[in-house]
C-alpha cells in the first residue's frame, strides 16, 4: 500500500515538481484548479482512506486474531477435559466389567454348587426311599413272624398246657400274647 502511494507521489512529481511540496503538506502552488492539483489532492484523500482502511483491517484482523486464540483455547480445553472423562469411563467400564466378569463367575461356581447339591438330595432320597420301603418290608416280615410265633404258642399252649416253653413264651411277649389271644377267636 505504501509503495502504491509513492509510486503515485512519483508520477505527480513527474508531470509537476511544485505538487511534492503539496504533498508534503505545505501548499506553495496557488490552489488553483489544475488537473495536476487536482490529482494530488486526490491521491492524498486516497492515501488517508488507505491509512484509515489499513487501521480498520489491522483492528479486525486483531479482533479476529484474538476471537481464534480464544476459541483454539477453548477447543483445546474443552478436548482435553472430554478425553479426561472418557478415559475416566472407560476404565469405570473396564472395572465394571471385571466386576461383572467376577459376579458371573461367583453365579457359576453357585448354580454349580447347587446342582451338585440338588443331585445329592435326588440320591439321598432314593436312597432313604429304598431304605424304607426295605424297612417296611423287613417289618411286615417281622410282624407277620411275630405273628406267627404268637400263634405257634397259642397252638402250643392249647396242646401242652404247662409246658416250661410255654412260661418262657409267656414272659417274652406277655404283651403281645395277650393281644393274639384276643384276637385269636375272632
Amino acid at each position: 500500500m505504501r509503495r502504491f502511494v509513492a509510486s503515485l507521489a512519483l508520477v505527480a512529481l513527474a508531470a509537476r515538481p511544485s505538487a511534492a511540496l503539496t504533498l508534503a503538506g505545505t501548499s506553495v502552488a496557488p490552489a488553483g484548479s489544475s488537473p495536476v492539483n487536482k490529482v494530488i489532492e486526490l491521491l492524498s484523500v486516497l492515501a488517508r482512506q488507505l491509512k484509515d482502511e489499513a487501521a480498520a483491517d489491522e483492528l479486525q484482523h486483531s479482533n479476529f486474531t484474538e476471537w481464534f486464540m480464544n476459541e483454539r483455547n477453548q477447543t483445546a480445553r474443552v478436548i482435553r477435559e472430554t478425553s479426561d472423562k472418557i478415559e475416566s469411563l472407560n476404565s469405570a467400564i473396564a472395572s465394571g466389567e471385571a466386576f461383572r466378569e467376577g459376579k458371573t463367575a461367583d453365579l457359576e461356581k453357585k448354580a454349580g454348587e447347587q446342582a451338585n447339591a440338588e443331585k445329592e438330595l435326588r440320591e439321598v432320597s432314593m436312597r432313604r426311599q429304598k431304605e424304607r420301603q426295605a424297612f417296611e418290608e423287613n417289618e411286615a416280615k417281622l410282624a407277620d413272624a411275630a405273628d406267627s410265633f404268637e400263634r405257634s404258642l397259642e397252638v402250643l399252649a392249647k396242646k401242652a398246657p404247662g409246658t416250661a416253653l410255654l412260661d418262657s413264651g409267656a414272659s417274652f411277649g406277655a404283651g403281645s400274647a395277650s393281644e393274639g389271644a384276643t384276637a385269636a377267636p375272632g
